[in-house]
């Protein structure tokens, strides 16, 4: 059960991490804004922007970013992805809770990775950051321009996605018993190695 009632408290921000290795970005909702993590620590859960947000929920404050998408549907009289997450079924709250209910530096229970944008389609509703042969295209023609409309090919991969991998894979090995869900994103996860890599990990780490 996720202890923390106050009026603003997230069980997302508490438990949930998606990591963009091509980027080196990660958030923990999908709602809020994303933002850099330092790979050399590799502790994307606890990055000083998140332990911020949730020092905010434990004094029952909103935080800064990407927060008030969950705010203004709650001050309508909705239900927010935050109350709807609150009761996630099958998911218990990070192991540091059980010794200090309000503590903030925490490990995550559901992980979500973006290992590479490797994928086999090109889909009209995608874009280079999901599609390797999107990136391909981008990078032959340029950006778009016609009519007075620019679409600027902007996504910028990173060169360390390989040694990211290494500390992602390390950090597996030490947290992956911990985690309830985990789910590898794309790119087209079953057309890229790191799916197996993964299911070797875990046979080898197991995690319950």
């Amino acid at each position: 059960v996720f202890p923390i009632m106050t009026a603003t408290a997230c069980q997302l921000k508490w438990n949930w991490s998606t990591v963009y290795l091509t980027t080196e970005n990660t958030a923990s909702c999908h709602r809020t804004n994303h933002h850099k993590f330092d790979t050399d620590k590799f502790d994307f859960h606890n990055t000083p922007q998140k332990l911020n947000d949730r020092e905010h929920m434990l004094k029952g404050e909103w935080p800064d970013r990407g927060c008030a998408y969950c705010k203004n549907i709650e001050l309508a009289g909705g239900a927010s992805d935050r109350i709807t997450n609150l009761d996630f079924p099958g998911i218990h709250a990070p192991v540091e809770l059980d010794l200090n209910p309000t503590a903030v530096r925490v490990t995550p229970r559901i992980l979500e990775v973006y290992f590479d944008n490797t994928c086999n389609l090109k889909c009209l509703y995608c874009g280079p950051h999901f599609s390797s042969l999107w990136d391909a295209e981008n990078k032959r023609h340029g950006n778009f321009h016609q009519k007075g409309l620019i679409i600027p090919n902007d996504f910028l991969k990173s060169n360390n996605i390989e040694s990211n991998k290494k500390k992602l894979f390390n950090w597996l090995q030490i947290n992956g018993k911990y985690l309830t869900n985990f789910n590898i994103l794309g790119g087209e996860p079953l057309y890229q190695d790191e799916l197996q890599q993964c299911l070797d990990l875990f046979d080898q780490f197991p995690a319950p």
